[in-house]
């Protein structure tokens, strides 16, 4: 059975989205030290300096995060943004919000949202005060790109955490590249290096844009496609 305070300590580092675990390039699963999670978590601006402190410091992320009304940063894969969890204090269950999504690119969208109509999805108690989230839908699907929504209360109400304007970064981006040579059954090859790698009899030893272009030229008299 897994130390209660190490078990802690991984779910405190999943809250900082640091990774409690990866597969290593022959498959192989590795796990971080108990002092290279507490050394991350000290970075990021957790509280622990020893495996004692991790209660607390689950107790203040939790907090924290359940006093953000919104996610920082939230990613649309494909252009279909997931549901976004909204967490207000339950005292401001029956406000109205208005939405702005501006789209990069100067394209804005407004809609208005009323939170007792959004069905609760989970609770929280933190010092005597009550949280409650309820997923909110950003409506229809995003153009790539970097996108920013506003959230605000109407008729001039204080809406607990939302006293004054909220904003999240939306990022919509596509899981795959598109592959116009894959799609028409080819296979590609190319070279990756470092600029400073491509010598000539021209260039001072650093490596210059002229001999970049020289080699991608080369590349493509070989059949090839690429050059990063």
């Amino acid at each position: 059975m897994a130390d209660p305070g190490l078990r802690d300590l991984r779910r405190l580092a999943r809250l900082y989205a640091i990774l409690t675990s990866y597969r290593d390039i022959e498959g192989r699963r590795c796990t971080p030290s108990q002092d290279a999670l507490l050394l991350t978590l000290r970075a990021l601006g957790a509280h622990v300096l020893r495996l004692a402190d991790v209660p607390d410091a689950l107790h203040a992320r939790r907090r924290e995060l359940w006093g953000r009304v919104l996610p920082l940063v939230t990613v649309a894969w494909d252009g279909q943004p997931e549901l976004l969890p909204l967490r207000l204090p339950a005292s401001a269950s029956g406000a109205r919000l208005g939405c702005r999504l501006a789209l990069e690119g100067a394209e804005a969208r407004s809609w208005e949202v009323k939170l007792d109509a959004i069905p609760l999805h989970r609770t929280a108690e933190f010092d005597g005060l009550h949280y409650v989230a309820r997923p909110i839908a950003i409506p229809g699907s995003l153009p790539p790109g970097y996108h920013r929504l506003t959230l605000e209360p109407l008729d001039g109400v204080a809406c607990g955490a939302v006293a004054r304007p909220v904003e999240m970064l939306l990022v919509s981006a596509p899981r795959r590249l598109h592959d116009p040579y894959a799609e028409a059954g080819r296979k590609v090859w190319g070279a990756f290096l470092p600029a400073y790698a491509v010598r000539s009899a021209r260039n001072w030893g650093c490596g210059d844009l002229t001999d970049v272009a020289e080699l991608g030229r080369w590349i493509a008299a070989q059949g090839g496609s690429l050059l990063a």
